[in-house]
């Protein structure tokens, strides 16, 4: 669901909130560690196909989808 919310928002910066939002109800009772593990989860699966790099941690603000030639 994380990759499909970053494809829904290519482009744009898509907040820890809103995430947490999304997927887990509100996010009340999830961390903010338990996105970070399933983000590093999520890159690690796409290293198999060389995409782990198209998700930009925006520092402070959130994390966004990528294009293959465009630079942070």
């Amino acid at each position: 669901m994380i990759l499909k919310l970053l494809f829904l928002n290519h482009g744009k910066i898509i907040t820890k909130t809103q995430i947490m939002n999304e997927l887990w109800q509100g996010g009340a009772f999830v961390d903010e560690n338990v996105l970070n593990v399933n983000l590093s989860r999520l890159r690690k699966k796409l290293t198999l196909t060389n995409l782990q790099q198209r998700i930009v941690t925006e520092r402070k603000r959130g994390y966004r989808l990528i294009e293959k030639n465009e630079t942070n």
